[in-house]
């Protein structure tokens, strides 16, 4: 019974642990503090998305991958229709970086669905316009690129949500960077770079 709750209080610790070293944003202490309290007891959503990002830093794939599957069920499950998305957002993405398209694909598909009575204005879309604008650089379709960048950029902005922001003027000024237009490409990624 003690050595029960002596566990208990150890995962609670390094919980607590993980939660304040992500809070100052040392990555290594967190993804150690929190695959520690993982490991006693399984952890909720939001601290699974505090290891994804620790694990994603620190190189280790599988670990974020494996962590935001498990929030984005949990989100789901919980009634969150728009954290579980944003979950999915971010399997997509790592996934179609490591070109891994099938899976890519069938988590965009699953965002969606997540989406599918949210307004169309929460940021949630915005980041789905994010993989499209991306799908469609990689397709050299600039034009459709920047609109559909912009488009994304411009929820962001009414939805006060800097990070989609950032990413969608990001993709924006690639876009400009491969039709050639240099000046305004880089003036934007610049931009990017001094934060929102």
């Amino acid at each position: 019974m003690l050595a029960g709750g002596e566990r208990t209080v150890g995962a609670q610790g390094a919980l607590m642990q993980g939660r304040e070293a992500a809070r100052r944003l040392t990555w290594a202490d967190a993804h150690a503090a929190l695959s520690l309290a993982d490991q006693s007891a399984p952890l909720a959503a939001e601290d699974l998305e505090l290891l994804a990002t620790a694990a994603y830093l620190l190189g280790h794939m599988e670990d974020c991958l494996a962590a935001l599957q498990r929030a984005e069920q949990l989100h789901a499950e919980g009634g969150d229709p728009r954290r579980a998305a944003r979950c999915a957002f971010w399997l997509t993405f790592h996934y179609g970086s490591r070109g891994d398209l099938a899976q890519a694909s069938g988590w965009f598909g699953r965002a969606n669905r997540l989406l599918e009575h949210e307004p169309p204005d929460c940021a949630e879309h915005g980041y789905l316009l994010i993989s499209a604008a991306f799908q469609q650089l990689m397709a050299a379709d600039y034009a459709a690129g920047l609109a559909t960048s912009t488009q994304a950029a411009e929820i962001g902005r009414r939805a006060g949500d800097a990070d989609l922001v950032a990413f969608a003027v990001f993709l924006h000024g690639r876009a400009l960077l491969y039709e050639g237009r240099m000046a305004a490409g880089l003036a934007l990624l610049d931009e990017v770079m001094v934060g929102w």
